[in-house]
C-alpha cells in the first residue's frame, strides 16, 4: 500500500532516520557531506519503505530507505508504480547509491532493466537517471 505523507509525518520519519545513522545496516545510506533539503513530497510503502522526492541543484532526487530491515517483495511493484507515476510529473528522476551497497545496486540494476534507466559510475557511487526524452509510458 502506498501512502502519501503530510509534513508532520515526513518530519517524524526524518527524525527516526537520523537515529539510524549509527546502525551498521544503514552505513551505506548516508554520506558525511550530505546536504539536507526538505522533500517536495514523500511516501510510505507497506509501512516499511520511505520514499522521498527532493530537489538538489535543480535535479529531482529520489531517496529510498527501508525503515525496518524487512523485505517485502511485493513492495517493489508498488515502488515501480510510484516511480512511473512521479515521472509523469517530474519528467526526470535521479537515484544514487554506493557501489558497496549490494542491495541498492540490485535495485539500480532492476531499474536499468525494467525502466531503461541510464547509469553513471563515478568513484564509488552509482547514479541512475530515470526519464528523459526517450521515456515512454
Amino acid at each position: 500500500m502506498i501512502k502519501k505523507l503530510n509534513t508532520e509525518e515526513i518530519e517524524n520519519i526524518n527524525a527516526s532516520i537520523e537515529e539510524l545513522k549509527d546502525n551498521e545496516y544503514y552505513k551505506y545510506y548516508f554520506c558525511d557531506d550530505e546536504i539536507i533539503n526538505f522533500p517536495e513530497e514523500a511516501y510510505l510503502i507497506d509501512d516499511i519503505y520511505y520514499i522521498d522526492f527532493t530537489k538538489y541543484d535543480n535535479f529531482m532526487c529520489v531517496g529510498v530507505i527501508n525503515l525496518s530491515n524487512k523485505v517485502i517483495s511485493t513492495s517493489y511493484f508498488d515502488l515501480i508504480h510510484l516511480l512511473k507515476n512521479r515521472l509523469k510529473h517530474y519528467k526526470k528522476l535521479y537515484l544514487w547509491c554506493y557501489l558497496d551497497n549490494s542491495m541498492s545496486i540490485r535495485f539500480h540494476n532492476l531499474l536499468i532493466k525494467k525502466l531503461n534507466a541510464k547509469q553513471v559510475i563515478n568513484d564509488n557511487v552509482s547514479i541512475i537517471e530515470l526519464g528523459g526524452l526517450e521515456w515512454k509510458f
